[in-house]
């Protein structure tokens, strides 16, 4: 009797387990996939009121330079899709507009849409003075494209040396949280110490304005010269690692997305 009692709760555990199996596996096979992640990543404004225009003119690229090393992140981590820059540019040229227009959720959201993307960043850097090096604040906004909400947003602050370094890998960590995409495995950071001997705050300036120089080509069309600067860019031991490796991927043309 107790054996056969046995045998019966041991059928009636299995039958349970091949149910709730069967009720798991049903109910993920009627959940929608998960809409892939198409990102637009604008032009960030530049903010450098408080100094003088010799000191605004030596800033002014670091928005479109930290959108570019930032972009190049993300085309490394190769796990979402990202609208190329070129169809950003050419959107914006077609409306005649800059990005730094779109500062407003519902504004970026409909030129998201436009490009195709599910989510589009914005942002800004902000300068400041500090004792030895500028200080920099950068602000962002993840807007979903559909909907025009806010995803996040993020305020980091730093020295100019962080801005093409530290600061875009940080940016990048903030963006995945919200997406809720895995983390990603680096080697650990430099410290900005360590990075302020490498580089030097003109070295950074003139790499900015180095990136900025071929995006003006290819806003013009000229194709041929704007693959030459990156290809010069990329093989300049001078320039800083994040922007030869930004300089690299558009060599190769390595956008990814449409």
């Amino acid at each position: 009797m107790k054996t056969t009692r046995r045998l019966r709760s041991g059928s009636f555990a299995r039958q349970l387990g091949i149910g709730l199996l069967s009720l798991a596996t049903s109910t993920l096979a009627a959940q929608p996939a998960r809409a892939p992640v198409k990102i637009a990543i604008l032009d960030f404004g530049v903010n450098a009121l408080l100094m003088s225009e010799a000191e605004r003119q030596s800033v002014r690229d670091y928005g479109p330079a930290f959108a570019e090393v930032l972009t190049a992140v993300w085309q490394a981590a190769g796990d979402t899709l990202l609208v190329e820059r070129r169809r950003l540019d050419a959107v914006l040229a077609e409306r005649q507009l800059q990005a730094e227009q779109f500062g407003g959720d519902q504004a970026a959201a409909q030129l998201g849409r436009l490009l195709g993307a599910s989510h589009i960043l914005f942002g800004g850097v902000q300068f400041e003075r500090g004792r030895e090096h500028l200080n920099v604040i950068v602000t962002s906004r993840l807007v979903e494209t559909s909907t025009g909400k806010l995803v996040g947003g993020r305020v980091l602050r730093g020295r100019e040396f962080d801005l093409l370094d530290d600061l875009t890998d940080r940016l990048s960590d903030s963006i995945r949280v919200m997406l809720r995409l895995p983390q990603l495995r680096r080697e650990p950071a430099a410290t900005p110490s360590d990075a302020r001997r490498r580089y030097t705050d003109d070295e950074y300036r003139r790499a900015s304005a180095a990136l900025a120089a071929p995006l003006q080509f290819e806003r013009r069309g000229e194709r041929a010269e704007a693959a030459a600067l990156w290809e010069q860019i990329a093989a300049d031991s001078r320039t800083p690692d994040r922007v030869r490796a930004a300089a690299r991927q558009r060599a190769r043309g390595g956008e990814s997305g449409g």
